[in-house]
C-alpha cells in the first residue's frame, strides 16, 4: 500500500491538471467567440477592428 499510494497521488494530480487545462481552454474559446468584428466597406477604403485582449 505504501508503494501504491504515491502512484494515485501522482496520477490524480495528474487527471486534476488536465482538467483544469481543459477548463481554461473551453472558457478561452467561448470568450473569443463572444468578440464582435467590425467591417465597414466603402468606395475606397476598408476598415476592419479586430480587438484582442
Amino acid at each position: 500500500m505504501q508503494k501504491v499510494l504515491p502512484v494515485i497521488i501522482f496520477c490524480g494530480a495528474g487527471l486534476l491538471g488536465c482538467v483544469a487545462f481543459l477548463v481554461v481552454t473551453l472558457v478561452r474559446f467561448i470568450k473569443s467567440r463572444r468578440k464582435k468584428e467590425e467591417f465597414t466597406l466603402e468606395d475606397n477604403v476598408v476598415t476592419i477592428k479586430l480587438k484582442k485582449r
